[in-house]
């Protein structure tokens, strides 16, 4: 499926064998994936695929600043059919019971507002 997407959209064949993992220069003197130019055109190219081949959304734009956390949170909220603020405020009460982020929120005046919302679940 991967690579009739990949033709009928355009995508130049040596990108898409490379990412397939199809050995396309059998005397390996052809290296542009590996350089930074190159690794930038085969990421520009994929990013073309993307709402073609998200099976859940048929979505795939991904939104200049959105972190890696909210990426999470949407993919978690559309896979399971729930409101996003409701799973990212889940996801921060969970993460706020670590050890090693509760240290950090000692530091902070958070540690008790989150400590009042934990009581009320």
């Amino acid at each position: 499926m991967f690579a009739t997407v990949a033709r009928n959209k355009g995508i130049p064949e040596h990108i898409f064998n490379f990412v397939m993992g199809h050995q396309a220069d059998p005397l390996k003197y052809d290296k542009p994936p590996w350089t930074d130019q190159g690794e930038a055109n085969v990421t520009n190219e994929l990013q073309k695929l993307r709402p073609f081949l998200n099976l859940i959304t048929h979505r795939g734009e991904v939104e200049i600043g959105q972190s890696h956390f909210e990426q999470i949170v949407e993919t978690i909220a559309i896979s399971k059919g729930m409101d996003s603020e409701y799973v990212k405020g889940k996801l921060t009460l969970y993460a706020a019971e670590l050890p090693a982020i509760r240290a950090e929120l000692a530091k902070t005046k958070a540690e008790g507002v989150i400590a009042e919302v934990l009581e009320c679940i």
